[in-house]
């Protein structure tokens, strides 16, 4: 029988691999994000919405809709999600309004691994979204 140190022990040691994990991906996108163009204004997000969006016509399809903006809340973090309508929206958050973030955002459309507008993912979606969606978006965010 373990005593209660080797318990403690063998929960922080299982604590700190997700951690380390969020830590990893978190760094790997910020190195990416600052190593990229920024994008200045609404007219140049849709002008390359367009480009992008051409480099995985293939994969997101022609027949979705997609729309870009960038936020004016400074406490909006860039995202995307998909509307009642099946129209799908970019949000690149004011501090990190950049090609990169375009990218990673739109190859989400990709597999249609989009939420719906204000909807509450259950604990496995987040779990998907986490360790498979999320590092996917990141590499392809972080290709030339």
């Amino acid at each position: 029988m373990k005593n209660k140190r080797s318990i403690i022990r063998d929960c922080l040691g299982g604590a700190l691999i997700p951690i380390a994990y969020i830590i990893s991906l978190s760094t790997f996108e910020a190195v990416t994000d600052s190593n990229s163009p920024r994008i200045a204004s609404q007219s140049e997000l849709e002008s390359k919405l367009v480009e992008e969006r051409g480099k995985l016509n293939d994969r997101i399809g022609k027949n979705k809709i997609v729309h870009a903006r960038i936020s004016q809340d400074k406490k909006e973090s860039s995202h995307c999600y998909k509307t009642p309508q099946g129209e799908y929206w970019v949000v690149l958050g004011t501090d990190n309004a950049n090609i990169s973030t375009l990218r990673h955002e739109l190859h989400h459309l990709t597999d249609d691994d989009v939420p719906y507008e204000n909807s509450d993912a259950s604990f496995g979606r987040k779990l998907k979204y986490l360790f498979w969606e999320e590092p996917r978006a990141a590499i392809y965010a972080a290709k030339d």
